[in-house]
């Protein structure tokens, strides 16, 4: 009998252990302290987040319980919102956060900035021939080419679709244009390493200044898309 009751001791024991590659999983969502190491913070009611992390991984606990984890999902949406997960680029919210700042900013200093306003010729026909997962390989694309043309001060973001507004701080309309033409050959230049051929990958884009000297002439976005669509009529690949 005692060597019965051991062996069921032992089977209730064992049925009671945590697969470990389930507490490996809820380990690797709650991260490590700055240290780190594991934070061990005892929020959750637990002397260890690996004790948590076992009592979670069989059901008798709740991530929702673990402060840093909480905080960690606050930080991600907070991310989210912030930025396009396709392309890593700041989200529309960031932009009119960004361009209220830069208007401000420029009506302080005298400074004048610009925005450009691009938009990919014929992504539609790209990714209705090729799909649009292809599709998505020339917005990421496109998006590295806007980052490495850019200064640290400036903002890129999409701004949907296969269309991005890049924000240049401190700069006129000359030097923007400069900007935006380097812009549209980079990638038409991309199109090419991609594989695809001469003219499918192309770019128009439309160019506005702010400049706080000069009388209001609208929403600066919507001076950027009247120009960008003067770029459009004039063939495409191009800048107005």
């Amino acid at each position: 009998p005692d060597v019965q009751v051991g062996a069921a001791f032992a089977f209730g024991h064992r049925r009671e252990q945590a697969e470990p590659t389930a507490v490996l999983t809820i380990l690797e969502a709650i991260g490590t302290g700055p240290n780190g190491k594991a934070w061990d913070c005892r929020a959750c009611g637990y002397p260890s987040c690996h004790r948590f992390a076992q009592a979670a991984a069989l059901g008798r606990a709740s991530l929702r319980q673990c402060v840093p984890w909480l905080s960690k999902r606050a930080e991600d949406a907070s991310r989210d919102a912030s930025t396009d997960a396709l392309t890593g680029l700041a989200s529309y919210r960031s932009l009119q956060q960004r361009l209220s700042h830069e208007m401000e900013r420029s009506k302080r200093s005298g400074d004048s900035f610009a925005v450009l306003f691009i938009d990919l010729d014929r992504l539609k026909e790209l990714n209705d021939r090729y799909g649009h997962e292809r599709g998505n390989t020339v917005l990421r694309s496109v998006a590295d080419e806007i980052r490495k043309t850019i200064r640290a001060t400036d903002l890129a973001a999409r701004y949907g679709g296969d269309e991005f507004v890049v924000l240049l701080t401190r700069t006129d309309r000359a030097g923007a244009l400069r900007v935006a033409d380097a812009l549209r050959d980079r990638i038409e230049q991309s199109g090419r390493r991609l594989g695809f051929l001469a003219g499918q990958i192309t770019a128009s884009v439309g160019v506005a200044e702010y400049d706080p000297s000069q009388p209001n002439e609208g929403p600066l976005l919507e001076q950027a898309d009247r120009a960008l669509y003067l770029a459009k009529s004039a063939g495409r690949n191009t800048v107005a």
